[in-house]
């Protein structure tokens, strides 16, 4: 679509979003794969189209004062601001669609299910829902791929050689993708039994080599989040600071002589 006329752009988004809710979806699926950018007032309007049907079957006013200020709310904007929220940030336009059609199709509750409380209220909680779906499809599907633990001497790259991403992998592309290469070789580095120190001055200055790790850990809270697997973030953190262990250990040898 990006050599039509801008007018003509107005005019087929207005007929897609008139016509069936299921196959205007389908096109805008399609679109996104095409296009790589998601319409949001496309999908804006098919939840206006949506809430301005069950307007006309609302004539209670105290019930109408929960649905009349969503008109014209940016409903993806909200999705994609909690999706990122629970850490994902490569993957908002093909999750937010999947969510406008959970929300809107199947099941397709959001509005159909509406029992006279606050529309926002009970959006925010549907999109919560949804993405938590999200996160224990790919936490379950994670168990039936092979990871490797975390220790001194593992190879992300080698391991696993042609067969499906481990644990290791996604983070390491996860952690590259947000923070860039350093966090990355910081962690490799330590996966590989060296200490942090070793790479002052390597890497990067004490300072830089500092806040990579600093990286690395928040990388961990988000994509543990992200992937369902909570205790990801400990696995991380003992590979990261299992030197200042062996230090705290020598101290106290040292004091006790």
């Amino acid at each position: 679509m990006a050599n039509i006329d801008t007018s003509m752009q107005t005019t087929f988004l207005e007929w897609l979003v008139s016509r069936d809710l299921g196959f205007c979806l389908r096109v805008l699926r399609q679109l996104l794969e095409q296009n790589q950018s998601l319409d949001k007032n496309a999908y804006n309007q098919l939840f206006d189209r949506q809430l301005t049907d069950l307007l006309r079957r609302v004539d209670k006013p105290g019930e109408r004062s929960h649905l009349e200020p969503m008109l014209n709310f940016d409903w993806t904007g909200d999705i994609e601001r909690a999706l990122r929220k629970f850490g994902f940030h490569n993957e908002t336009d093909e999750l937010s669609h999947d969510i406008v059609v959970r929300l809107l199709v199947s099941p397709g509750r959001l509005f159909v299910g509406w029992q006279g409380q606050p529309m926002l209220a009970r959006f925010r909680a549907s999109v919560k829902n949804a993405i938590a779906n999200v996160i224990e499809k790919r936490a379950n599907r994670r168990r039936l791929i092979p990871t490797v633990s975390i220790q001194p001497g593992y190879d992300p790259g080698a391991a696993y050689l042609g067969e499906p991403p481990s644990l290791i992998d996604e983070f390491l592309d996860y952690l590259r993708s947000r923070y860039g290469e350093l966090p990355a070789r910081v962690f490799q580095h330590r996966l590989a039994g060296g200490e942090t120190r070793e790479l002052f001055g390597k890497a990067g200055s004490r300072h830089e080599i500092k806040q990579a790790v600093n990286d690395v850990k928040a990388a961990a809270r988000d994509f543990a989040a992200q992937s369902g697997d909570p205790a990801f973030v400990g696995a991380v953190e003992r590979a990261m600071f299992r030197e200042k262990e062996t230090v705290g250990k020598r101290r106290a040898s040292i004091g006790k002589r």
